[in-house]
């Protein structure tokens, strides 16, 4: 069969079109550093590393997830601190009245520093983190606690001690005090640092809630006394400035105060533990991040220098076809002409 020039420029033309695909293939290869650029180039590898993008992107969840509690968490711990500070030296001041150190004058302006105390708690634990109030449990939309006009201190609206009046069945529209204390100890907010959240099962998920009733306690003690720290902070100031103070009848409320005041520690050392917990939960998801970026990179990256060779050996294949081209393609008689 006779070899025509329309034919071999036919072939020549169809092996440059490849040579010059493969350039190009080789060239975003470069600048991407990608192993594949379509699914259709290696379906199963694309498989894979589609899989491996949609772990990532969970894992970067759960680290935002674990890195916004984190930061929950510091910022309650420092205002706690802050609390147990003062409540040492509320603490130093009643026992100094409880032994009779204090006369009647010092024993006033105690009183007094002791309800700035309970000021400087209150907004302590109304404290904010991004909008949310770090110790309003399930509704961080409000402040947690607010003073009613009967002096008495409210989380969510509801006294922390029975006043006779909200409760049932002095309102039968409220449930009784008990359950509705109980109730907002039991409040709960799940995040999800990678364990799955199923509220039915108190396992799962990661309770990030931080309630000021429970660090403040609620409900009153045998003696009709509140056991709020708030409210009996506000009765022992009351009992301080009494004109008819004794010692004797003073010194049961140190005891209170203890009471109210390793509630407190209780719970601050509760929240530490909590903060330990998600601290190793973000190390953990760090970890498996870094992990799931190295598979990823394994599936989809090439090597850069590897990349580079290629495009050079392409990049040489199409100059070398260019210039066969010149060589094997007869003169047109436009060639001639010019």
């Amino acid at each position: 069969m006779r070899v025509t020039s329309v034919m071999m420029g036919k072939s020549y033309q169809t092996g440059l079109n490849k040579t010059q695909a493969a350039l190009n293939d080789a060239s975003a290869t470069m600048n991407n550093y990608r192993k594949f650029q379509t699914i259709a180039d290696d379906p199963a590898a694309a498989s894979r590393a589609f899989q491996l993008r949609q772990e990532y992107s969970k894992l970067e969840t759960y680290k935002k997830n674990a890195e916004n509690a984190q930061g929950r968490l510091d910022t309650a711990d420092t205002a706690l601190q802050d609390v147990l500070a003062m409540l040492n030296t509320v603490k130093e001041r009643i026992v100094s009245a409880a032994n009779g150190v204090w006369g009647t004058d010092e024993r006033e302006i105690m009183g007094e520093e002791i309800r700035a105390t309970e000021k400087a708690i209150v907004q302590n634990l109304n404290l904010s983190f991004t909008g949310q109030y770090v110790f309003g449990g399930t509704q961080a939309g409000d402040p947690p606690l607010t003073i009613g006009a009967d002096g008495m201190i409210r989380f969510q609206g509801w006294p922390l001690e029975d006043d006779g009046v909200t409760f049932f069945p002095s309102n039968p529209s409220n449930p009784p005090f008990n359950t509705v204390m109980q109730d907002m100890m039991d409040q709960r907010v799940l995040v999800d640092f990678g364990y799955g959240i199923d509220p039915s099962n108190p396992a799962s998920g990661f309770d990030v809630s931080l309630s000021a009733a429970r660090f403040l306690g609620y409900g009153t003690d045998s003696d009709g006394d509140p056991t709020n720290l708030y409210n009996l902070l506000e009765t022992i100031a009351t009992k301080l400035a009494d004109p008819t103070f004794t010692q004797s009848d003073f010194a049961p409320y140190l005891d209170k105060f203890n009471t109210a005041h390793q509630n407190f520690l209780t719970n601050v050392t509760d929240m530490a533990a909590k903060s330990q917990t998600v601290e190793y939960a973000l190390n953990r998801v760090e970890d498996s991040l870094l992990a799931t970026a190295e598979k990823q990179n394994y599936v989809e990256a090439i090597d850069p220098a590897e990349a580079v060779l290629e495009w050079k050996w392409q990049e040489f294949a199409y100059r070398s076809a260019l210039s066969i081209g010149q060589q094997i393609l007869q003169p047109s008689l436009l060639d001639y002409l010019s």
